[in-house]
């Protein structure tokens, strides 16, 4: 009897594990939400950091042809109109600066970053859209409940470790955009984008009869008192 009591409670607990219920669905619906907040906000950074690196590698870049025309210049007029100690001047001047612009792009990782953002662009699109598909289907085809919410939970971190610090200018100006589309009122956002709220506010709601119960429950006759009919407390004269 021991035996077939372990069967059936195992059996309920694995029952139990793969059942869809409204939180579950909502916790994820979170999840899918931060992903896709964060995964836009990964590409306007990759986007901010290849600006970035633009404007030090452009005017490099022209510096670099500049000289280039001033040397073929230089050498076709030759040194009675250009003085030799002028031409060396003016190329180490530009080289000086060619060489400030190159140092500070490498220094800056900008490239690297860009790279690193738009992978985590297409990494955040794909949780949100593995979990967007898995909602779309009917509680009967999907997964364990209690695996996928793992599973995704754990990819949602990974993530998130792996994502740097973003420049504050960078959310700023893309709460200021995205508040612009219908939707973003009703999406749940990530700490990055959302405001500070207290903890206290994300515990679930009891039922009423469930608080009614434990109310009921905690409440204990003082002496010489006598619990009546309906739990009522009534003074004994």
């Amino acid at each position: 009897m021991a035996e077939n009591d372990d069967v059936y409670e195992t059996n309920i607990m694995s029952v139990n594990n793969n059942l869809w219920t409204e939180e579950t669905e909502q916790i994820l619906c979170r999840k899918a939400d931060y992903s896709k907040c964060m995964a836009r906000l990964c590409t306007s950074t990759g986007e901010y950091y290849q600006q970035h690196r633009t404007y030090l590698l452009v005017p490099a870049a022209a510096l670099s042809w500049g000289l280039t025309i001033f040397g073929i210049i230089a050498t076709y007029l030759g040194n009675s109109t250009i003085s030799e100690p002028l031409i060396i001047l003016i190329n180490g001047l530009i080289n000086f600066i060619i060489a400030t612009f190159t140092t500070v792009a490498e220094k800056s990782q900008a490239g690297s970053k860009v790279e690193l953002f738009q992978q985590l662009s297409r990494d955040y699109y794909c949780l949100a859209n593995d979990v967007g598909q898995e909602l779309v289907k009917s509680p009967e085809t999907r997964p364990a409940a209690t695996n996928f919410m793992k599973n995704t939970d754990i990819r949602y971190r990974d993530l998130e470790k792996s994502t740097p610090p973003i420049p504050r200018n960078v959310v700023t100006s893309f709460i200021k955009r995205e508040q612009l589309n219908l939707g973003w009122d009703k999406m749940y956002k990530p700490d990055i984008l959302s405001t500070l709220i207290p903890t206290c506010e994300l515990i679930w709601i009891r039922p009423v009869e469930e608080n009614i119960g434990e109310m009921l429950g905690r409440t204990r006759p003082e002496q010489g008192s006598v619990v009546g009919e309906g739990g009522i407390i009534t003074d004994i004269l």
